[in-house]
């Protein structure tokens, strides 16, 4: 939701290697944006966006609400950006009857509605990944919510794809992953997730944030794959 004290804003930082093509990271300060970031950053000049900004020397940063479309203009101007990926999200995990209806609708709103408004705001000439999550095929118990924004994530793509061709546009669906996200859990809450994962993977651990990032890689640079969903969830799904 639009804050009435928030203000876009942006802060421009050389780049010492003059590189040919821009990818804008939605959600690139922790986890796997930043490994994103991380790994692209020899070859592409790299723009983070997220609600404040932050200290990251070596690129370039904006700060605006991607649920709101006013912010977001104001943020960008006119850039244009290569390529552009979504990887911020925050959806929790709980049985239908005890998620708070605030809880649900934040959800939605940092997901599905973030991903809609970057798609039909932010102008990218190449391609837009989005990130889904490896629930949409595998759902459990106390999954549904995020079970059906990952699904929602997914048919986007798929139907932004045949909208905004040539621009490609593809999914990333990541299995569990070892970053910063379970650092509010107690270390026992948050070994126990990891442990329970890695046995329900077919390769016997979860991803690490480098893992994830490759595949990102790989759908911004293959060029002719467009409405596609890539799992990278260690078989998870199928066990």
């Amino acid at each position: 939701m639009q804050n009435g004290n928030y203000r876009p804003s942006r802060r421009r930082l050389m780049n010492t290697l003059p590189k040919s093509e821009r990818i804008l990271i939605v959600g690139g300060t922790s986890g796997i944006g930043a490994a994103v970031a991380e790994r692209l950053s020899a070859r592409y000049a790299i723009t983070i966006a997220s609600r404040r900004l932050m200290k990251y020397p070596h690129f370039d940063q904006l700060a605006f609400d991607a649920s709101d479309p006013g912010s977001i203009r104001a943020a960008l101007g006119d850039s244009i950006f290569d390529h552009v990926v979504v990887t911020a999200a925050d959806t929790p995990t709980g049985p239908l009857k005890d998620l708070s209806d605030i809880s649900v609708h934040r959800a939605i709103q940092n997901k599905l509605v973030l991903s809609y408004m970057v798609l039909r705001e932010i102008r990218a000439v190449r391609s837009v990944t989005l990130t889904s999550g490896y629930l949409s095929a595998r759902p459990g118990k106390a999954t549904a919510l995020q079970s059906a924004l990952n699904s929602s994530i997914e048919s986007l793509t798929r139907a932004a794809a045949v909208e905004l061709s040539p621009v490609r546009v593809n999914c990333v669906s990541p299995g569990t992953v070892n970053s910063s996200m379970w650092d509010r859990l107690p270390e026992h809450q948050r070994r126990k997730v990891l442990e329970d994962a890695a046995a329900r993977s077919l390769l016997g651990r979860v991803a690490e944030t480098g893992d994830i990032a490759r595949a990102f890689e790989f759908a911004i640079e293959c060029s002719y794959m467009t409405g596609e969903t890539v799992f990278v969830d260690g078989g998870a799904r199928f066990s």
